[in-house]
């Protein structure tokens, strides 16, 4: 009887750290415009990159995996090429 509590204690344990591993969330300022890019490099597939509200200037980033990418308030992308503008409201 005993053994098979166990048992049973260590597969529930189990699935709780295998319930617990989810996409991790990071916040990003527009002060980390240099790091952008490897930002989205270390994410991982469905994570989630947060910017805070503020202007990004001479940016350029790819994004090719899944990734959430969400904003506090009004962000404003410009990138480098010809002053192209990116802005995007975020509503929370």
């Amino acid at each position: 009887m005993k053994k098979k509590f166990l048992i049973l204690m260590f597969v529930v344990s189990l699935f709780m750290l295998i319930g617990s591993v989810s996409a991790a969330d990071k916040n990003v300022n527009p002060e980390a415009i240099n790091n952008i890019q490897n930002i989205i490099d270390k994410a991982n597939k469905g994570d989630s990159r947060l910017f805070k509200e503020g202007k990004y200037k001479g940016i350029n980033f790819t994004v090719n995996k899944s990734l959430n990418i969400k904003g506090n308030g009004r962000v404003n992308f410009i990138c480098t090429e010809d002053n192209y503008q990116l802005v995007i409201y975020f509503t929370t």
